[in-house]
């Protein structure tokens, strides 16, 4: 069974530093790939964004499909939104394209900055693999401010 990350990139025109999205892009991956994976399963990341990060380049990182977004630059914020919504659609179509007939697979987007734990993939598939689940919203957990180096727990409510 296959678990697959879909990741929505922001575009190197729209972000205040390029270099700090690469990085904390990277710390995320690193996390994925950090995860136990039970035997019979197999971990993929679908990164789609319009600019490949320099570090993919590296060979490290195998696992990881790059999808080039063939929407166009948000030119404001207030488009942000959009572009990200695009994106995930773009993940979600390739995600079809590898998927067998009936293959069973969870799949679950996360951002370009989000970090999860290393029993994480174990957890999930422990806890909903045999369930008749369709959807889950995770709405607790820490929160990392890396300008001032704070971490905090959010409950879900504040």
């Amino acid at each position: 069974m296959k678990v697959i990350f879909g990741i929505p990139l922001r575009s190197k025109k729209t972000s205040t530093s390029w270099d700090t999205v690469c990085d904390q892009l990277e710390s995320t991956v690193r996390s994925i790939q950090r995860n136990l994976i039970p035997s019979g399963y197999t971990s993929t990341i679908l990164l789609c964004g319009h600019e490949k990060p320099d570090f993919l380049s590296h060979n490290l990182f195998s696992d990881i499909t790059f999808i080039e977004s063939d929407n166009e630059i948000p030119i404001s914020p207030e488009f942000y939104m959009d572009d990200k919504g695009a994106k995930k659609k773009s993940i979600a179509r390739y995600v079809d394209t590898i998927l067998k007939d009936g293959e069973k697979a969870l799949f679950m987007f996360i951002d370009a900055d989000d970090l999860i734990s290393k029993f994480f993939i174990i957890n999930m598939i422990r806890e909903f693999d045999s369930k008749p689940i369709d959807d889950i919203a995770f709405i607790r957990g820490y929160i990392f401010n890396a300008e001032s180096n704070e971490i905090g727990f959010c409950n879900g409510i504040k």
